[in-house]
Formats: C-alpha cells, structure tokens, sequence
C-alpha cells in the first residue's frame, strides 16, 4: 500500500507532519480530514526524484566557461562604471 507524506494543521493551528498508508491520495486526505486535521501538503512518500546527473566536463571545457564568466563580469563592470559615470556628469552639468 502506498505511503504518504502529509502536512496538516490542527483545529488549535499547531502544523503537523506525518505519514500515512492509504491506496489513493483521496483516500489518504479523508483519513487524515477523519483525524480533525486540514491538509495543507501531501506528497507520495515513495516518489522520490533523481538525482540531476552533472555530466563531466574535460579542464578545456572548464577553462572556458571561466574565461566567458571573467569577460562577462568585466563588461558588466565596464557597463556599471559607466552609468555611475554618466549620471556623476549630468549631475554636474546641472
């Protein structure tokens, strides 16, 4: 039978976090409804995701990518040294 993760509040407010076996997801929110508590999350506690596989990247690859973060954070300098430039020279034509 399929276990679920739930969360849930009591009738006081106080957030509850617990599990349930249930063979659908409908039959386990009227379980937990029939406890005196509103669900407010549940997810099946079976599901679980994979892992996202990084590939492996050779140093040239690596080396790359570096070198385009180093020319994209200088232009993003050089841009920023400008406006701050250009907004110091209006001020001052003012």
């Amino acid at each position: 039978m399929p276990r679920f993760k739930f969360e849930a509040m009591d009738a006081t407010g106080m957030e509850i976090r617990d599990t349930i076996d249930a063979p659908t997801e409908e039959e386990a929110q009227s379980r937990i409804r029939q406890m005196g508590y509103f669900v407010t999350k549940i997810t099946n506690a079976e599901y679980r995701p994979k892992p996202i596989q990084e590939r492996n990247r050779t140093s040239e690859e690596r080396t790359a990518q570096l070198q385009r973060l180093k020319t994209t954070a200088s232009l993003l300098a050089v841009f920023f040294a400008g406006f701050v430039l250009g907004i110091l020279v209006c001020s001052v034509l003012k």
